[in-house]
């Protein structure tokens, strides 16, 4: 179908980590997206939009790191989405 606007918002109430990491990937592991040191909004969440033209159908895995100080990625959250076309 034609392309759609995909609105994610994830919260994220811990104080520990300023700056994320996001990975999306399809389920068999093909790499799909990473964005790198995102920050929260004023309410404290994530906010992702993507073109779902990137995106063919199928399952995706949704991973989020906090990032420390140094750069490095610890693992806070992750989630299963299912894109239908």
């Amino acid at each position: 179908g034609t392309p759609a606007r995909i609105e994610l918002q994830i919260a994220m109430p811990s104080l520990k980590f300023n700056q994320f990491r996001v990975n999306l990937a399809r389920a068999d592991g093909t790499f799909a997206v990473q964005m790198n040191r995102m920050v929260r909004d004023s309410n404290g969440n994530l906010r992702l939009a993507l073109n779902s033209s990137i995106l063919p159908g199928g399952d995706y895995e949704l991973r989020i790191d906090g990032l420390t100080w140094r750069g490095e990625a610890v693992p806070l959250k992750r989630a299963v989405l299912a894109l239908q076309r």
